[in-house]
């Protein structure tokens, strides 16, 4: 019956720790991705969407974006003025900004940042964008259903799991690799004297 090497059940416990971390990160930020569905527009215009149920609707700024095929380069900060109208009667609703400035987001060709959100009711709902007096051309705004916390609550809670498996990991390996040395070193000493 063959003993096993000193140290390899170490060894291989801190390799598969090692990956569950890494498969922490890679999930956490597939999720984020799942749940992101900003959907973009450009403006000046009128873009029209359908609230299926009452709930919030998220508006985000995108100075740098591929929108349709083509890279849009915007001014750092939005120049139009957007209001939301529903459809049936007209109604405009506040696009509420405090809370949301500066939550920014990177997700493939597209950055952006949330600059505000509104409460909406079911129904036909109008996004508009009319020119500012500092306009050069077009702006890439996107709206959706995910808020900043649903993109980047994922990824934090993934990187805080990978922070205490993989740590643990690379332990589990120091451990396991000093085992296996310090078996090998006293090996060669032990031959050393057998052959003097």
């Amino acid at each position: 019956m063959t003993r096993s090497s000193p140290g390899r059940g170490w060894i291989i416990l801190g390799i598969i720790l090692v990956l569950v971390s890494i498969g922490f990160v890679a999930i956490g930020v597939a999720w984020s991705f799942s749940r992101f569905d900003l959907r973009q527009v450009a403006m000046p215009g009128s873009h029209e969407f359908q609230m299926e149920e009452s709930g919030t609707i998220y508006i985000a700024y995108e100075p740098v974006s591929s929108f349709e095929g083509e890279f849009v380069a915007s001014p750092e900060t939005a120049t139009m003025t957007l209001r939301l109208r529903s459809v049936p009667d007209g109604e405009e609703m506040a696009i509420e900004r405090n809370s949301m400035v500066e939550a920014r987001y990177s997700m493939g060709t597209r950055r952006g940042f949330y600059i505000g959100s509104a409460s909406l009711t079911p129904g036909m709902w109008q996004l508009i964008g009319t020119s500012g007096k500092d306009t050069t051309g077009r702006e890439i705004f996107a709206f959706g259903r995910a808020s900043v916390d649903s993109i980047v609550m994922p990824i934090i809670v993934a990187g805080i799991s990978g922070a205490l498996v993989g740590p643990l990991g690379l332990g589990c390996l120091v451990v396991g690799i000093t085992k296996r040395l310090k078996n090998r070193s006293q090996g060669n000493t032990t031959a050393s004297n057998g052959s003097t």
